[in-house]
Order: structure tokens, then C-alpha cells, then sequence
């Protein structure tokens, strides 16, 4: 289980000049619909959404070759001989998942894949992988997914690697390409957690959707997604823009983290856990210009000076994300 983080400092204000926002590049503010769109995805699997923007989507999408199915609970599944096609009129008191397919066949079957996931039997790896192909996902991480014990996302992070070495000093994981940073949600090109930070099935598939940016939506996105990401798993996480490695010397010159997105998900928005993640830990970024790694902890020099000392317990994973721009190595 996940301890506290615990730092021993005052609480500092977050310095806006420091705090990047992440680039409104996507048509419809979502990576997933854009490659949905662009035929680049067999299915299209929306989260969280509210009534208004569910009846939105099926508006948008209201064509006799798109099959689309709305559910309120993920828990609760229908089965794949229920009616998936709500009418226009129904409501939703609960967030809905929303489901698109040019196949009324691919989308039963991942219905059918998402409720044997959740049934934790023995077709239950073979379902995931069966999934992550109808959501366009490569083979080769879906598989990975599908290995672990758990698919906690703390315990997926920490899979990429140890992050302390046999000499107590903490590691700087090197990725092959920015595009692999998948830390920010619905603006990294790349949707799923690759099998592994030089997975080049994943980089293919990431230039595919940058390929459908303007040039320079494209560049914004790709520095953007470059520097360094401090983890705890999934969604808390302080990414370091702008970030030169020097040995065990880290200087960035702004942060982000999940709450930095344009229009992030209510789930995340709305997340205490997520608001006192960016309250306690990203603000202490915000204000600082340098941090060392040393013995599974780190030390934060301030913008005036002051050390902080903070604790950052397992699971914790630190990823460069190498830029042209960057200098320096990692271990």
C-alpha cells in the first residue's frame, strides 16, 4: 500500500509564470476521438462523461455506420443481447461511458471484454488483450498489461523500473522518445501504457496521431510532452519542462502535472486526492529551480535558496523524457 508523502516545509504559493499548461491540439479536446475519427482506432471508449455531453457525442456521431453504446456504471455491464442504442430522450443520473465502433460486432465484443475483465476468471488476461486490439492499443503492451499480478497504476509504474540502484541512489530512467510520455492525460498522443519506455510500436503509433496536427501544433505538443516526470503513479505526477540533467542534478524551468490539461476529465477535477497532490507537492516545484537525487529522497532548492528535504516513498519512478534541446545523461 501507497504510504504518504511527507515534506518538511511550509506551504508556498504556486508561482503562475512557473506552472505550464498543457497545448489544446486535439479536435475535440480528446486524443482518443481524434484518432477515432481519423479511422486510426476500430473503437472509441469515452469515460466520465455527463448527460449533456453524451447526447453531445451521439449528435456529432449519428451516422448509420457507427454503432454506439452508453453505460452508466462500468460495474454493471450489459449483456452483449441487450440493446446497446439508448434512445435521444433517455437520462442518465450517473457518468455514462460511451462507446463507438464502425462495427456493431467489435463493439459487442468489447463489451463482452470489458465484463470478463472485471470477473477476475481465467479468460481474464485474454480479455484484456482482446480489448486493448479493438481500442487500437499495440499488441505488445496490451500483452505486458495483461501479465501483471495487478493492473494497479502505481504498480504499472513501478514496473518500468527500479528506481533505486544496489548503490541507494535513485535513477533517472531514459526514454527513446518524448511522444512515450504518457503522464498527461488526454494530451499525450499515446493513450496506454506502453509495454516499455523504448516501445517503438507505440512511438509509430504516436507519430501516426501527431500526423494529424498542423506542423506546429505538432512541435508544441512534442516539447511539451519532453523533460522530466517525477511519478507516483499514474495521474500524480510532476513533470519538470524545459528540465537539464547533470548527473544527480536536476534544473527545469517550469512544472505540470494531471490537473494541467485544458479541460481535464471531472473525475480528475474533481480528485482531493489530485488537489492535495498539486497543493503539497507540485506548488513545491513551482517555487523551486533545482533538485538532487540522492539515497530514495530528494533535496529541492527553492528559488531563494532554502533546502527542502522530502521523503518520496515507493513506489516512485523518475523518467527523462530526452528533448534536442536537452543535455546531460542518466544512469
Amino acid at each position: 500500500m501507497q504510504q504518504p508523502i511527507r515534506w518538511s516545509t511550509r506551504r508556498t504559493g504556486l508561482s503562475a509564470a512557473r506552472v505550464a499548461f498543457a497545448p489544446d491540439v486535439w479536435p475535440f479536446g480528446n486524443v482518443e476521438a481524434a484518432l477515432f475519427d481519423a479511422g486510426l482506432k476500430p473503437t472509441l471508449k469515452l469515460e466520465d462523461l455527463t448527460p449533456g455531453e453524451r447526447r453531445r457525442w451521439w449528435y456529432r456521431h449519428d451516422a448509420p455506420t457507427i454503432a454506439c453504446g452508453a453505460v452508466q456504471d462500468q460495474r454493471k455491464l450489459p449483456s452483449t443481447g441487450s440493446r446497446l442504442l439508448a434512445g435521444k430522450g433517455s437520462q442518465f443520473r450517473h457518468p455514462i461511458t460511451y462507446y463507438m465502433s464502425h462495427s456493431h460486432e467489435a463493439l459487442h465484443e468489447l463489451l463482452r471484454c470489458e465484463r470478463e475483465q472485471r470477473t477476475g476468471g481465467p479468460g481474464r488476461a485474454e480479455a484484456i488483450r482482446t480489448a486493448g486490439r479493438l481500442l487500437g492499443y499495440p499488441d505488445c503492451c496490451t500483452a505486458a498489461f495483461a501479465t501483471l499480478e495487478r493492473q494497479d497504476d502505481a504498480q504499472v509504474v513501478a514496473a518500468y523500473g527500479r528506481n533505486v540502484t544496489a548503490e541507494g541512489k535513485v535513477r533517472v530512467l531514459r526514454a527513446a522518445d518524448p511522444l512515450l510520455n504518457f503522464f498527461p492525460p488526454l494530451s499525450s498522443p499515446v493513450s496506454w501504457y506502453p509495454c516499455s519506455l523504448s516501445c517503438s510500436a507505440s512511438v509509430m503509433l504516436a507519430r501516426r496521431a501527431l500526423s494529424l496536427l498542423p506542423d506546429q501544433e505538432a512541435d508544441r505538443l512534442r516539447g511539451f510532452l519532453s523533460g522530466a516526470v517525477l511519478a507516483f503513479d499514474k495521474f500524480r505526477f510532476v513533470h519538470l519542462h524545459g528540465a537539464a540533467l547533470d548527473g544527480d542534478r536536476i534544473t527545469w524551468e517550469s512544472v505540470s502535472d494531471a490537473l494541467s490539461t485544458p479541460f481535464p476529465p471531472r473525475a480528475l477535477a474533481g480528485s482531493s486526492i489530485l488537489r492535495a497532490f498539486r497543493r503539497e507537492v507540485t506548488r513545491v516545484f513551482a517555487s523551486a529551480r533545482e533538485l538532487t537525487l540522492t539515497e530514495e529522497a530528494i533535496s529541492v532548492r527553492t528559488a531563494r535558496g532554502r533546502i527542502v528535504r522530502g521523503l518520496l516513498l515507493a513506489p516512485l519512478t523518475v523518467v527523462w523524457f530526452p528533448s534536442t534541446r536537452a543535455s546531460g545523461g542518466a544512469e
